[in-house]
């Protein structure tokens, strides 16, 4: 009877412990960004070639022609007036 009430004993501790450790680390996310915010960051991703779109073949270094790519989305950005409704 000993050996059984011990080892009952032992997991629920080992359980409790676990149960702790993972209260403590599910926190809220506090970042809270709302959907329009996401939206521009990806648009000023978009527009600086940073996507991951963009990096896919060059991982880890960046691209070489990021700079030229920025420039020219830019460009059309300005040009073309449907790109607003992306950052909104």
């Amino acid at each position: 009877m000993k050996r059984p009430l011990s080892t009952f004993f032992l997991t629920t501790t080992i359980a409790l412990c676990a149960a702790g450790a993972h209260a403590a680390n599910a926190q809220p996310d506090t970042q809270g960004l709302t959907r329009a915010q996401v939206k521009a960051q990806l648009y000023q991703a978009f527009l600086n070639g940073t996507t991951a779109a963009d990096e896919k073949t060059s991982y880890p270094s960046p691209p070489s022609d990021r700079a030229e790519i920025a420039a020219q989305r830019v460009k059309v950005a300005r040009e073309n007036s449907s790109y607003a409704n992306f950052a909104q």
